[in-house]
């Protein structure tokens, strides 16, 4: 199944998305929107996309063979740290 077609903001969220970059207050600040802007262009991508949230996004993505960059690093904000219990 193709992809329908996205606005210009619209994919530059997908690509941040692609990225790592997943919240939406950093979502906001890599591209110079408000954090409301971003919930809007998120929700009309799950609309268009018939996804739930910004996780089902990226999966939906990679089916489609819109590939995450394989030598992406993230930068160290977006790692996750293990604590052991």
């Amino acid at each position: 199944m193709a992809l329908p077609h996205f606005t210009p903001r619209e994919e530059q969220v997908l690509e941040q998305l692609t990225n790592g970059v997943t919240t939406t207050k950093h979502l906001g600040r890599a591209l110079g929107m408000q954090p409301g802007t971003v919930k809007v262009h998120v929700h009309n991508i799950c609309l268009k996309l018939g996804t739930p949230n910004k996780t089902a996004i990226v999966a939906r993505l990679l089916r489609e063979e819109r590939k995450i960059p394989e030598n992406k690093v993230l930068p160290s904000e977006y790692h996750f740290q293990w604590r052991k219990g």
